[in-house]
């Protein structure tokens, strides 16, 4: 036994600690269905309240509710679909609707930027008999945590809050850089006299990799196969070296630096080849393989992000290869081209430097939490 540590049902927690259920130390509530029809979107009384349901944002709702007009002082849960299980703390009354459990709180017994961390740590009791994951008012009033004294619970409180503000900041600087960037782009990418109308035909051939059979790969492997649901997100599925070399010698593939693009899903999205070794999935991920002499793979890349895709009328459902060709831009010369690739990829560099900040940032800010939460550092 670790030193001035219990055991207890939850664990290794401090002696001072005690272990008590939600329901114990609060009143546990489930919002319920009200017409939204009734609501407005500015609070034209003292006795209407901000409507909170169970989706992770606010519906930017007013309203007043007698049956769920809920505490001052709580922590609202999303108990069913998007986002269920995470916390939210709150501060002034409230009307909760839908599925959003509400743990009304005493100050003076439970912080509740405390309670809303741990819960968004440790919570998991969802019930999944009737095929959809919900977390039950009843299972979470049953749900037993660990209870610091009220002092180092707003210590605790106050050092994550800090934390927050921290990645708070680092994710509004972000935004405003995307702003700024998205401002330059549409600036630096007016046509000009001296530019060219062209159709991405004419600058290049659309090209994909060979097909690649189910059988063909398998959940580990060697080389990583990209298909459109985890297009520029983590892989799941892979092909042998075999295959690859294979594929990669008798059929099409990437250049580093061609922009890749997604024909079905997200249509057009785009993710520059960095020359890893990894293989993609034919007809939904496309490449241009455009002529450097016309347009760089720099410049495509930001002309590919804006471009507007030709269609008959209605929504593309995907992104077939006589749309891509036929697709124009305006191309400007090849010096042209380099300068605003230039300035848009040094803030692209900039927004990733933040970005990568932000990583670390949530990254610390959990380590603090599964140290903090759970009693193995001390702030008091």
């Amino acid at each position: 036994m670790v030193k001035g540590m219990q055991q207890t049902d939850i664990g290794l927690i401090p002696e001072d600690w005690e272990v008590v259920m939600i329901g114990e130390i609060a009143n546990v509530v489930v919002g319920g269905d009200v017409d939204l029809n009734t609501f407005s979107e500015v609070q034209d009384s003292e006795y209407t309240y901000p409507i909170y349901s169970n989706t992770v944002t606010n519906y930017g709702l007013y309203g007043y509710s007698s049956d769920y007009k809920s505490n001052a002082y709580a922590v609202t849960i999303v108990g069913r679909g998007i986002g269920i299980g995470k916390a939210f703390k709150r501060n002034g009354r409230f009307t909760a609707i839908g599925r959003l459990i509400v743990v009304e709180l005493s100050k003076n017994i439970v912080n509740n930027t405390f309670l809303e961390n741990y819960i968004n740590s440790y919570l998991e009791i969802y019930d999944e008999s009737g095929g959809i994951p919900q977390l039950t008012g009843i299972a979470l009033a049953k749900y037993q945590i660990p209870l610091p004294p009220l002092p180092e619970q707003e210590a605790i409180a106050n050092a994550l809050s800090d934390a927050d503000a921290w990645i708070e900041s680092l994710e509004q600087l972000i935004a405003k850089k995307r702003l700024i960037k998205k401002g330059a782009m549409q600036k630096l990418l007016t046509p000009k006299d001296d530019w060219e109308v062209k159709t991405l035909g004419e600058v290049g051939e659309v090209r994909m990799c060979k097909r690649v059979f189910q059988y063909q790969t398998s959940e580990y492997g060697e080389i990583p196969f990209y298909k459109i649901g985890t297009f520029g997100k983590t892989p799941d599925a892979f092909i042998t070296r075999k295959h690859y070399e294979d594929f990669k010698s008798r059929f099409f593939y990437p250049n580093k630096g061609n922009i890749l693009i997604s024909a079905a899903g997200t249509i057009g999205k785009t993710v520059v080849y960095d020359g890893e070794e990894s293989y993609f999935q034919d007809s939904n991920i496309v490449w241009i393989e455009n002529q450097e002499k016309i347009v760089t793979d720099a410049f495509l890349k930001y002309v590919l992000d804006v471009i507007k895709y030709n269609t008959e009328g209605g929504t593309i459902q995907r992104l077939y290869n006589s749309i891509l060709r036929s697709t124009m831009f305006h191309c400007p010369p090849l010096s042209e081209q380099t300068r605003i690739a230039t300035i848009l990829s040094d803030m692209d560099t900039e927004i990733e430097a933040l970005e990568a900040q932000l990583d670390k940032a949530r990254q610390i800010k959990q380590g603090m939490m599964q140290e903090l939460l759970t009693g193995r550092i001390r702030l008091l």
